[in-house]
């Protein structure tokens, strides 16, 4: 197999290493007269990037020039800060093992360029003139009179795209309409971008991010290693514009200047404008963004990926990386396929055009949804609709983890080489790469509230029959009650201490933050009033549908906020044994229906007000984002404390009288078991819960008739709390199951057939390397030409033959 990829950026770069570590035959072809020219232009790594330069040996060289993202500002259009800095961008790096680092797209050039063993085929001031597709290959004429012929053409060449141009001619002359003409037609431009590179202000910090919302306008400014800044300008266009109309922008450096003098009053920062950023710029451009989301990537013998297939605006840096997922993900399948044929045989166009079916199944999912989630961040940060207004201004101070979910969720269901080991670094993290979870693999919300149907079931019925807890509420603070009557009320009180006590750590968990089960004291005040037969259903439903076992890929977002958690055992103690006190005492509390109904509605909104008294004075002086970077199980303790004092509590009324319950019960304790079983279901169908349907009813039931029923839904409950902080799903990529230089394929069991054993028997997973360690003549062709179709094309001095 031969591949000729055209384009040395950072995705043809990318590609030539992955080809050469797959030891795959290729040559590059590049129209400038350098590898890593400054073209004024930076780029946002991201921690997947990040992970397969790692495996290219590329990585090393980048992280020593930059620094990852420690703080991100969020300004209005006057440089004030919307909302207080958000320091959550060091929990990224926590979580994945690198962080997201800005620096001079010419430094990655260089990097990935350093890291290719056999440079001589990687050749410049090669201009693409034209692509012959024949059924036995390909043969790419160059403006300069050279020829280089190979199995396959994959363009990264950009926006751009000659090798784009040339599949639509070609399979034009063959079938008109395998592209269409709105095909041809959807690059479009909605905003224009001044970026440039400037040198270091006084009094800014490595690794500051500012971010500045405004109508038709917004910036984006980072401070690199040593002070170096990266910056962004964006503006909207008066209209839409088609790439290919002649009304497209086209600017010049004039051009630039007079935006950058017009535009320069606009601040950053409380301190800087684009101005100053101006004034000590090293390199500038201004372009058109151009958005593209191409429907057809490929035709016959040529691919295009990247910005030549997927182009998106960069106000959220995604379109390099997505360029870089791709790229790794054609290595795959051009490594199976290579494995999978006869070296000795050509590729036929069935096995080409498979395998280019297969790269585009795997990557069609995971581009569009991040296409159009850069598409939703520029409009958000252009303030277009109420929408985002209401979302910069509202949701964002109020969700200071908003941000970083959107990256992590971009991140973990990112690409990997599958035939190169996984770098240790990538185990680092808690929140393990996992290809089955992340963005275009998220689990269907339409189907998980088809799940709650028997929740809401119950709540139907119950709203035909309202209850309230007024006359069981009554019964406790009544020293007439008989003792039946009484004990009755009492086991109930402790079942709901038990029950609003996992309501109230649900509600601060990170998890959960912007759902209704926050407000878990308004729904436990709705529960006495209304009745929780009508209530309690309608919380788990709600819990359920927000809470896909995908948010807890990260092991923090299990977390809850210590603070308040330790709060809850003191708060349900009152709940459960002043009643006791009480009936002990023989203190009578004369209150009228309508007085019981107001203590019904008020008495949760008193807990959570006290739960504040008690944080705010010092019970706890934890920080929930600290925990989350240095000890995710730091609420275990408490967690686990609150449920066995309170399920003892229950267990020691149960032991009392077993054969006595209320009659309300069951309206709290049956929808709390449903609740529980879809929570489990969870768990075993990521595989962290390994116990058969069998064992986990058996243990249920046994719990239940030894130590009450509400006692087996707290110890289930807790139970689930202790897989979730101790499990990792199935198919997460974890030390204990890719550590000592296991490949995905190995590990899987997706790789060609015989893959394992040709891993076994030469001791790595690198086809690329000889057994010294060496990188081998291409296939075994001659090192002094490479060979395709019986005569040498390309000498290793990089000249045409």
């Amino acid at each position: 197999m031969r591949v000729v990829i055209v384009g040395g950026g950072i995705a043809g770069l990318t590609l030539a290493n992955t080809l050469e570590k797959a030891n795959i035959d290729y040559v590059l072809l590049e129209r400038r007269s350098l590898f890593d020219p400054q073209v004024g232009a930076s780029i946002g790594l991201s921690p997947a990037s990040m992970r397969i330069f790692d495996q290219l040996g590329a990585a090393q060289e980048i992280l020593d020039a930059t620094k990852s993202i420690k703080r991100g500002r969020h300004h209005r259009s006057d440089g004030s800060l919307i909302m207080p800095p958000d320091e959550n961008f060091p929990l990224l790096e926590r979580r994945f093992g690198y962080g997201v680092c800005f620096l001079d797209r010419q430094i990655v050039l260089r990097s990935l360029y350093n890291a290719i063993g056999v440079k001589e085929r990687c050749l410049l001031d090669k201009r693409v003139r034209e692509i012959v597709h024949l059924d036995e290959g390909v043969k790419v004429h160059c403006e300069d009179g050279t020829t280089y012929e190979g199995d396959v053409v994959l363009g990264c060449d950009g926006v751009n795209s000659k090798v784009r141009d040339e599949m639509w001619r070609i399979a034009s002359q063959v079938d008109p309409t395998y592209f269409t003409q709105k095909e041809r037609e959807k690059m479009t431009a909605e905003y224009t971008c001044l970026f440039g590179i400037s040198h270091p202000l006084p009094g800014m910090e490595e690794g500051d991010v500012d971010h500045v919302y405004d109508k038709g306008h917004a910036m984006l400014v980072i401070h690199g290693k040593g002070g170096r800044i990266y910056w962004f300008y964006f503006q909207r266009l008066p209209k839409p514009v088609h790439f290919h109309s002649d009304a497209f922008p086209k600017y010049t450096a004039k051009d630039a200047e007079d935006l950058a003098e017009r535009e320069g009053w606009r601040p950053y920062h409380d301190k800087y404008k684009l101005k100053d950023l101006w004034k000590n710029r090293v390199t500038y451009t201004l372009v058109a963004m151009e958005e593209a989301l191409f429907e057809n990537w490929y035709y016959g013998r040529i691919a295009t990926m990247g910005d030549s297939s997927h182009k998106m605006t960069a106000n959220q840096g995604s379109g390099g990386n997505a360029a870089i997922e791709s790229v790794a993900a054609m290595a795959n399948e051009l490594k199976r396929l290579q494995e999978t044929t006869s070296p000795s045989t050509p590729l036929t166009p069935s096995q080409v055009r498979a395998a280019f079916a297969a790269w585009k199944a795997k990557r069609k999912n995971r581009i569009t949804s991040t296409w159009k989630d850069a598409a939703k961040f520029c409009r958000m940060q252009g303030l277009e609709s109420l929408g985002d207004i209401i979302t910069v201004f509202y949701v964002l101070p109020n969700a200071a983890n908003f941000i970083t979910a959107l990256y992590t969720k971009s991140l973990l269901g990112a690409e990997v080489l599958e035939y190169l080991p996984l770098p240790e670094r990538s185990f680092r993290g808690t929140a393990p790469f996992n290809p089955k979870q992340g963005t275009g693999m998220e689990e269907s919300t339409f189907v998980r509230l088809l799940f709650t149907l028997p929740l809401l079931a119950m709540a139907y019925f119950a709203y035909q029959t309202p209850t309230s807890l007024v006359e069981p509420f009554s019964t406790l603070f009544s020293t007439s009650a008989s003792s039946t009557a009484w004990t009755q009320a009492f086991s109930l009180q402790l079942s709901t201490a038990v029950i609003y006590a996992l309501w109230l750590i649900e509600s601060h968990r990170r998890a959960n933050a912007l759902t209704p089960v926050q407000l878990a004291v308004l729904f436990a005040s709705l529960s006495n009033t209304l009745g929780p037969g009508l209530i309690a259903p309608i919380f788990y439903a709600f819990h359920y549908v927000t809470s896909p076992i995908e948010k807890f890929a990260p092991s923090d977002m299990r977390l809850t906020n210590v603070a308040y958690t330790r709060t809850v055992l003191p708060m349900m103690l009152f709940h459960a044994l002043v009643p006791l006190a009480i009936r002990i005492g023989g203190i009578s509390l004369a209150m009228d229906d309508n007085a019981v109904w107001w203590n019904l509605l008020l008495a949760p909104f008193l807990v959570g007000f006290l739960q504040y008294l008690l944080v705010r004075t010092g019970v706890s002086n934890t920080n929930i984002y600290q925990d989350a970077l240095n000890d995710t199980e730091k609420d275990l303790p408490a967690i686990t404390r609150t449920v066995y004092v309170l399920t003892t509590l229950s267990t020691l009324q149960y032991w009392s009288s077993p054969t006595t319950s209320h009659p309300l019960a069951p309206s709290i304790l049956l929808p709390t078991a449903i609740w529980l079983l879809l929570l489990f279901n969870d768990l075993k169908a990521a595989g962290m819960l390994r116990r058969s349907w069998l064992a986990i009813t058996s243990a249920g039931v046994a719990v239940a008739v030894i130590g009450g029923p509400t006692t087996a839904l707290g110890l289930g409950w807790l139970w689930r709390e202790r897989v979730l902080a101790s499990e990792r799903h199935r198919s997460a990529v974890t030390r204990e199951r890719y550590g000592g230089g296991k490949t995905v394929w190995e590990v899987e069991g997706t790789g060609p057939v015989g893959w394992a054993e040709k891993v076994k028997a030469n001791g790595h997973a690198n086809g690329g390397l000889t057994g010294d360690g060496h990188t081998n003549g291409l296939n075994g062709h001659a090192k002094e030409g490479v060979k395709v179709n019986g005569h040498a094309n390309v000498g290793f001095n990089g000249q045409a033959k």
